[in-house]
C-alpha cells in the first residue's frame, strides 16, 4: 500500500524555488548576488501587493458612499453617472482574486528569502546588517534576531517579537478579508432585493463566485493536501538518469 504524504502546494513552490537557487549557485552565481536579488523580489512583490489593494478599496468607497441595492450613482452638479449595483459589485469582486495572488506572492517571497538567509553562515557576519548596508532592507537594525550564540536569553524576548512580526505579516490579508466580507454581504442584499432585475442578480452572482474562487485558492494552495509518490517519474525521470547501476540500488526504498 502506497504511503500518503500531506504536502501543501505552497511548500512545493518554495522547494521548487530553492532547488532553482541551488542550480544558480552551481552555475557561478554568488550568494551576495542571490541575496540582493531576493531582497529586490521581496520589495517589489510587497509593493505590488499593497498597490493592488487600491482598486477594491476604491470600489468599496464608491459602493458605500453612492450605492444602494439597485444602483451606484455618482452625481456632480447636473451630471449623474449610474450603474447597476450588481455589475459594480461584480467588477469589485473580480479584483479580489488578483489581490490575493499578489499577497500570496509577497508572502512567498518573504518565506523564500528567510529560508535562504538561514543557510548563510559566515563568521562575524550578519545578513540583516549586510542587507541594511547594501540598501536592500529597511528594518535590518530593528528585526529582533540573534544570529550569534554568545549569549542566551533568560526571557525569550526575541522569540516573542519574531512571533509578533509574523502575525503582522499575516495581517496583510486582513484588509482583503474585510473587503470580501463587505462585498459578500452587499451582493447578498442585492440578490434578496426583489426589484433589482436580471442584470443585478447576474452581476452579484458572478461576484460571489469570484470571491469564492479566491477563498478556494487560499485554502488549496496553503493547506496540506494528500499526495502520493509519482512512481514513473521517480523511476524513469530521476533514478534512471542519475544511476550508473541498473537497477538503482535505492529503487525499492524510493518507490515505497
Amino acid at each position: 500500500m502506497k504511503r500518503t504524504h500531506w504536502i501543501s502546494l505552497r511548500s512545493i513552490k518554495v522547494h521548487e524555488f530553492t532547488q532553482t537557487l541551488r542550480f544558480l549557485k552551481k552555475s557561478g552565481h554568488q550568494w551576495p548576488e542571490i541575496l540582493t536579488r531576493l531582497s529586490q523580489i521581496q520589495q517589489e512583490s510587497t509593493r505590488k501587493a499593497f498597490k493592488s489593494l487600491g482598486m477594491p478599496i476604491a470600489f468599496y468607497y464608491a459602493i458605500k458612499t453612492f450605492g444602494d441595492t439597485t444602483e451606484v450613482a455618482i452625481s456632480f452638479n447636473e451630471l449623474k453617472l449610474a450603474a447597476p449595483a450588481g455589475l459594480v459589485s461584480m467588477f469589485a469582486s473580480i479584483t479580489i482574486p488578483f489581490v490575493v495572488l499578489y499577497l500570496q506572492n509577497a508572502f512567498m517571497a518573504i518565506i523564500v528569502r528567510a529560508r535562504e538567509v538561514g543557510r548563510i553562515h559566515v563568521r562575524n557576519f550578519s545578513v540583516s546588517a549586510y542587507s541594511q548596508f547594501n540598501g536592500d532592507e529597511e528594518f535590518g537594525l530593528s528585526i529582533p534576531s540573534l544570529p550569534f550564540g554568545f549569549f542566551e536569553e533568560k526571557f525569550p524576548a526575541s522569540k516573542i517579537l519574531e512571533i509578533i512580526l509574523l502575525l503582522l505579516l499575516l495581517f496583510m490579508f486582513l484588509p482583503i478579508f474585510l473587503l470580501s466580507v463587505f462585498l459578500v454581504k452587499y451582493q447578498y442584499e442585492v440578490l434578496m432585493t426583489a426589484e433589482t432585475g436580471f442584470t443585478n442578480n447576474l452581476g452579484a452572482s458572478l461576484g460571489l463566485i469570484s470571491i469564492g474562487s479566491a477563498l478556494i485558492y487560499i485554502v488549496l494552495f496553503n493547506c496540506p493536501l494528500p499526495m502520493r509518490k509519482n512512481v514513473p517519474h521517480i523511476r524513469w525521470g530521476f533514478l534512471y538518469r542519475v544511476s550508473k547501476i541498473i537497477p538503482h540500488p535505492q529503487l525499492e526504498k524510493w518507490l515505497q
